[in-house]
């Protein structure tokens, strides 16, 4: 009886022992690098899952996006969403930890819902939920809340466009940007005329 005691006290131990190692963020650093930086979009979402990332279904995150090196697992990015080149969300803010002695670092959930857009170089701080099919501008500053079908810009993030407005204008030049995406797929079918 004292044997199955000391068998399980010791597999407790190394239970413990091992997700202290597994969820290190120096222990899995390399997998942030190779989730940054894979060369193909199944395997970025493979190795940030990896990390604990939670991620839906069809969820694109472009090369060079920054999620999260410390708690990974604070991150939520729901079906459909598209994450763009250089994007940064942090779940976590550690800038008064050296003025205020103890002061711990301050974690949040960063929730990103299904078919949201967040273009290249936006950063997104901890705390926030981006609503469903939200865009979020390029090089936007994002520390509040971002309602659904809504365009946010600038620094800090204010909405500018609701997404309905943005698609009403854009619907005339539809043709036009379809036509220049074949028009520039290969580099021999571009000619040099702007």
């Amino acid at each position: 009886m004292k044997s199955n005691k000391n068998k399980l006290k010791i597999w407790y131990y190394l239970k413990e022992f091992y997700r202290i190692i597994r969820w290190s963020s120096r222990a899995t650093s390399f997998l942030h690098v190779l989730a940054m930086w894979a060369p193909f979009n199944s395997w970025r979402i493979f190795f940030h899952k990896l990390r604990g990332t939670k991620i839906g279904r069809k969820v694109y995150i472009c090369q060079g996006a920054f999620l999260e090196e410390s708690r990974p697992w604070l991150i939520n990015i729901k079906d459909g969403a598209r994450i763009g080149v250089g994007v940064i969300i942090v779940s976590h803010d550690g800038v008064y930890v050296p003025y205020l002695e103890g002061m711990p670092n301050k974690y949040s959930r960063v929730i990103i819902d299904k078919k949201a857009s967040i273009c290249p170089g936006a950063i997104i701080l901890p705390g926030v939920h981006i609503g469903e099919e939200a865009v979020v501008a390029p090089g936007a500053v994002v520390h509040r809340d971002v309602a659904p079908r809504i365009i946010v810009a600038g620094i800090p993030a204010k909405q500018i466009l609701l997404l309905d407005e943005a698609l009403l204008k854009l619907a005339p030049k539809k043709q036009y940007w379809i036509e220049m995406e074949e028009k520039t797929r290969y580099p021999w079918k571009c000619d040099d005329e702007s």
